[in-house]
């Protein structure tokens, strides 16, 4: 018999709690960036400057009071690991659970095909082996301390998405001629409609009713905008209403803020982050960040 996994417990503890239609929450969230930066490789070299700003809201609605975080990856891996190792240590040594196994097999042969022998012996069995299976974590000072937001339809989320980005960049490139002078730029002033801000209403957001803090899990829309690139003073590249990302970097960040966070606040921050690891050549990229967001409930 195989002993339980982290991912059967998750299975078991973490299933879909029922949601409450008259427990709406609603999150607010903007962002600004903006930054420059600069590489070099061999005689390659370019800078950049970047604008960006967005703006999203949408409804999720909440289910009853829970006892585990499901957004606290961390702790509740490590709660899990815990239960497992209890139940493996009360479970016997493989080579008694395989003893067990033939024992049940044989009292089942004997049974020759009689359904209440064999249904005695089953639960014989369970009986013996029920010391075995991983035990809830008991309540404690957890008890009902979470409540999880989570999907609804666009007619409760009512999501709002918006970007805009001006991103710049010029230099130099060697090519078989000499040096290569060269311009990307993306742009975009984009509004998603309904159905392209749909990813926003598959967020998760848990509410630690004891610290007053949230935790979120979220998508970001699909930004549509322009790009356009020239070599040698040539358009090579010129393409409208296409996917463009926003700054990674920040986005990253704005994400880790949102994890324990207050309900509701401000924060700002300088990344300055080597080019050698994303942009490719030597040299550094500095970006600042703005947030604010609000997450109201009844």
């Amino acid at each position: 018999m195989k002993r339980l996994s982290i991912a059967a417990l998750a299975a078991s503890l973490l299933c879909n709690p029922a949601f409450a239609a008259d427990r709406p929450g609603r999150l607010t969230l903007d962002v600004k960036i903006d930054g420059s930066g600069h590489q070099a490789k061999d005689r390659a070299h370019s800078k950049f400057t970047t604008t960006e700003s967005m703006h999203a809201a949408f409804t999720l609605l909440g289910g009853d009071p829970e006892d585990t975080n499901r957004l606290d990856h961390d702790g509740n891996a490590a709660t899990m690991q815990k239960q497992v190792n209890e139940a493996n240590a009360r479970a016997p040594s493989r080579d008694q659970q395989q003893a067990m196994m033939e024992k049940a097999r044989a009292q089942g042969e004997a049974c020759k095909g009689d359904i209440a022998c064999m249904q005695k012996i089953a639960m014989e069995m369970s009986r013996a082996t029920s010391s075995w299976n991983v035990r809830p974590a008991p309540a404690g000072a957890n008890a009902g301390r979470f409540i999880t937001y989570a999907a609804a339809d666009a007619g409760v989320c009512k999501p709002e998405y918006t970007a805009k980005i001006r991103n710049d960049v010029d230099g130099v490139f060697p090519d078989v001629q000499g040096l290569v002078p060269f311009t990307s730029n993306t742009s975009a002033d984009f509004k998603a409609n309904n159905m392209q801000s749909l990813p926003l209403c598959s967020a998760m957001l848990v509410v630690d009713k004891s610290a007053n803090k949230i935790y979120l899990s979220m998508q970001h829309a699909e930004v549509l905008g322009n790009v356009k690139r020239t070599e040698g003073g040539r358009v090579r590249v010129n393409d409208s209403n296409i996917g463009v990302r926003m700054n990674q970097d920040a986005l990253e960040w704005v994400a880790r803020t949102l994890n324990g966070a207050p309900k509701s606040g401000k924060e700002r921050t300088t990344l300055k982050i080597p080019t050698n690891t994303t942009l490719g050549g030597v040299g550094e990229k500095i970006i600042n960040v703005e947030m604010a967001w609000k997450f109201e409930s009844k």
